[in-house]
């Protein structure tokens, strides 16, 4: 049932008892890095008054810095709960319940948090505005809606602001899973296959320049998914009071929509001050 790592014991992989990341405090508390993430594009909205402000705190550079930080312990939480939840899916049963689980945890909200912009941002013209006329032309409208403005580079054209690229690229690491889950039995295949498909995109520069940046940290969260590695510390983060675990729930359960409509959100609150 169990395996030695180090001063640890953690489950095999394959074992019945690693199932089941809903009721891992660890979760919801990666996927709160969505907080970092709305921190760097608040500084944005606030077009940088903060840098004149509090010169020593450099947010120029914390800005992305953090973006970057609460992007990967997001990416990080989808890779491990993927892999601790379909280790495999061998059959095309599986294989389509996978994506239309995908799918209809993605696409509702997202096109909610589409609507939202295009009545803010189009309609409304409410600054600061991040987004090109490009957006909303049809051709626009249409790789918004079905998510895939960002998913090859040359769509960047297109226009759009700072969350579009990472639905795409989100959808890609979802596909990729399915193939790695369906074809490689072991860990030697998944790296194998892994990084034969980093090399590939690579090679032929198609896709969007954060596929590239994020991709390690999803492989990392898959493998650490793969044989449970956060319940090493469930133990200790499990001691959390239950209403500030409840805190972090919810905030981790509404990390995804929170990403989508937090930019309308950001110009409908700040605009009267910018």
């Amino acid at each position: 049932m169990y395996r030695q790592l180090g001063y640890f014991k953690v489950p095999k992989l394959g074992c019945d008892c690693i199932n089941d990341t809903d009721k891992l405090i660890e979760i919801d508390l990666l996927k709160c890095g969505i907080l970092l993430i709305l921190l760097c594009h608040l500084v944005f909205f606030l077009n940088f008054s903060l840098v004149d402000a509090y010169p020593s705190l450099h947010w120029a550079y914390f800005g992305p810095t953090c973006a970057y930080v609460g992007l990967s312990m997001f990416i990080f939480a989808s890779g491990y709960t993927l892999a601790n939840r379909y280790k495999r899916l061998e059959t095309e049963k599986d294989i389509a319940q996978y994506f239309k689980k995908r799918i209809t945890r993605i696409y509702p909200i997202w096109w909610i948090g589409l609507l939202l912009e295009f009545i803010v941002f189009g309609i409304f013209n409410i600054n600061p505005n991040p987004y090109t006329e490009n957006f909303y032309s049809v051709p626009g409208l249409l790789y918004q809606f079905i998510g895939v403005h960002g998913f090859f580079k040359a769509d960047m054209d297109i226009g759009g602001s700072y969350i579009e690229w990472f639905v795409g690229t989100i959808l890609l690491y979802y596909i990729i899973y399915a193939i790695i889950a369906k074809f490689a039995k072991d860990d030697i295949e998944v790296l194998c296959v892994s990084l034969g498909i980093y090399i590939i995109c690579y090679m032929y520069h198609i896709l969007h320049p954060n596929f590239y940046l994020y991709y390690p940290i999803f492989l990392i969260g898959i493998f650490a998914g793969r044989y449970s590695l956060l319940n090493i510390t469930n133990p200790y983060f499990s001691k959390i009071p239950s209403s500030i675990q409840g805190i972090i729930h919810f905030i981790g359960q509404a990390s995804f929509a929170t990403y989508v409509i937090h930019q309308p959100l950001l110009s409908v609150g700040l605009c009267s001050k910018i």
